[in-house]
Order: C-alpha cells, then sequence, then structure tokens
C-alpha cells in the first residue's frame, strides 16, 4: 500500500460493515503492516487482530507474508506441526 493513502484507508476500513475488532488500534497496525511489508491490507488486518491478542498466533499458507516473521505471533503452515 502506499503511504500516502494510508490516511483514507483507515477511513474505509472503519467505514467496513464487519468488524474484527473494537479496537481502533488493531486497524492502525494493520495499515502500518501494510505500508511497512508492501502488502494488501487484508491481509495484514488478520495479522494486526493477532498481534494484539495474547497467545495466538496466526498461521498462514501465503508464503509471500514470511516477510511479517519479525513482527511476532506468526507461522507459515508449511512449518506447522502438532
Amino acid at each position: 500500500m502506499e503511504p500516502d493513502y494510508a490516511d483514507d484507508m483507515f477511513v474505509a476500513v472503519n467505514d467496513l460493515e464487519m468488524a474484527l475488532s473494537e479496537n481502533p488500534e488493531t486497524y492502525q497496525t494493520a495499515i502500518r503492516l501494510s505500508v511497512e511489508l508492501n502488502h494488501h491490507l487484508f491481509d495484514t488486518l488478520y495479522h494486526a487482530v493477532v498481534l494484539h491478542a495474547s497467545d495466538i498466533t496466526l498461521i498462514t499458507a501465503d508464503e509471500t507474508y514470511r516477510k511479517a516473521e519479525g513482527y511476532g505471533q506468526i507461522l507459515l503452515l508449511k512449518d506447522y506441526h502438532r
């Protein structure tokens, strides 16, 4: 996502009728991740929800999202072992 669109995207996300979180900071985190990682906002929304929760890990099959590992609480599906 282009940084210039971050404010517009925050307004659009807040206007969604389907809330992923009641915490506005979750959406701000998703937008920040999207900008910093140059990744699609809808993927970073799920990660932001996890980051604002405790004891939860996002498991993803999206190999390109490996770049988010440094932010924590994320695991690639192929690395998941029960």
